[in-house]
């Protein structure tokens, strides 16, 4: 009995070593903020203009656009006469969570 009661004790000093460490270093610092529940996300959308599609990676945080960079080498010239078939809101928007 007598070990089991000092790895017992043995084991609930480290735990409590252990978590005061963690406590200290990540609260003090600053690592634990609501800044880890965060919804960000991407995606890829074709922006074109009369002769020309683009491919953006779009990043997004909720309804707000956070950048919209080109992917390198990923554009096409068009015809004059192509048409894109994707509705106008589609085009024009950015972020939109339905």
């Amino acid at each position: 009995m007598k070990i089991s009661l000092i790895t017992i004790s043995t084991l609930i000093v480290i735990l409590a070593g252990i978590i005061t460490f963690l406590m200290v270093n990540l609260v003090e610092d600053g690592g634990i903020t609501g800044a880890a529940i965060v919804s960000e996300y991407s995606y890829t959308k074709a922006i074109c203009s009369e002769d020309e599609c683009q491919d953006y990676k779009i990043v997004c945080e909720e309804n707000t656009l956070i950048s919209k960079t080109p992917i390198t080498g990923a554009s096409i010239k068009i015809d004059q006469n192509w048409q894109d078939p994707r509705d106008q809101e589609t085009i024009d928007s950015f972020c939109d969570l339905k």
